[in-house]
């Protein structure tokens, strides 16, 4: 039996109930970059997903193949935070590596006392690392993604804000299928 697997990278979901990515949340109350921020990240909007599995779906070059699903081009994390803050209006400000560095380990000894901090080390190289993947064995079976960062930032915030922000309690589903799911 013929089969086709699909590798999306930073998925932008709408209407699954989760807690994530409390970036997108910090973005929203005006908190920070990491540093320059100028790592590289694949993302993906669910409707560029829906358009790759419906391409392939019937595509014969597709059967017993492996394909990568993501926009056309990576983005900086500060792409990324900007383009999000730029929704709620919102300048994302940075605090500088001599500040986040040592403040990670330091917080990474009180993580080995048991404590549940917010940043320590491992955390740190997670959220500071590149992420890449290459499409081009999707476009060339025909993958075109339709939306860009900033049109499926816009619609996955538009449809949180109408259908699930409640009480100022906000947050975003971004599912990273390499990494599982990302919690911030």
């Amino acid at each position: 039996m013929p089969y086709t697997i699909i590798r999306p990278t930073s998925v932008m979901v709408l209407g699954v109930k989760l807690h994530i990515n409390s970036s997108l949340k910090s973005i929203k109350t005006e908190i920070f970059h990491i540093g320059k921020a100028d790592n590289l990240v694949s993302m993906l909007y669910v409707k560029n997903l829906v358009n790759l599995t419906l391409t392939l779906t019937l595509n014969k070059k597709a059967f017993n193949e492996i394909f990568f699903a993501n926009d056309f081009n990576p983005y900086t994390m500060k792409e990324f935070a900007d383009v999000a803050g730029l929704y709620y209006k919102n300048k994302i400000r940075t605090i500088p590596n001599l500040i986040i560095v040592p403040a990670a380990y330091g917080l990474g000894v009180v993580k080995l006392l048991g404590i549940n901090v917010p940043l320590y080390p491992f955390r740190l190289k997670n959220i500071k690392a590149s992420y890449y993947y290459n499409i081009v064995k999707s476009i060339d079976a025909g993958y075109k993604p339709k939306y860009d960062l900033q049109n499926g930032i816009k619609e996955t915030l538009d449809w949180y804000e109408k259908n699930y922000f409640e009480n100022n309690n906000r947050f975003i589903v971004f599912i990273n299928v390499s990494i599982g799911i990302s919690i911030l």
